[in-house]
């Protein structure tokens, strides 16, 4: 991702008109790991596997999903590990 927006950058400077329309390539390529795939699809296995870890859910309240930002800029405030009987009835099979 960093890599398709860093070649949109370095290009600005020789782009002209409809050329502009190259940032259709960063913003598609962030769009289909942060929505689509990746970043959703590791969090739902993420939150299963770590379910029972406190020290996941602080972790992921205090840290961004996709982006390196300082401490407290990001993260899901609301995280927290789910509650209710999940698997009870696979557990009395």
């Amino acid at each position: 991702m960093v890599l398709w927006w860093g070649v949109f950058v370095m290009s600005l400077e020789v782009l002209e008109g409809t050329q502009y329309c190259a940032v259709i390539s960063p913003i598609f390529v962030f769009c289909l790991i942060y929505f689509v795939s990746g970043v959703r699809m590791l969090e739902k296995r993420s939150d299963e596997k770590f379910a029972d870890n406190d020290a996941y859910w602080e972790y992921k309240r205090n840290t961004h999903v996709l982006i390196p930002l300082p401490k407290g800029w990001g993260g899901k405030k609301n995280a927290s590990p789910p509650t209710g009987d999940t698997g009870s009835a696979e557990a009395s099979l």
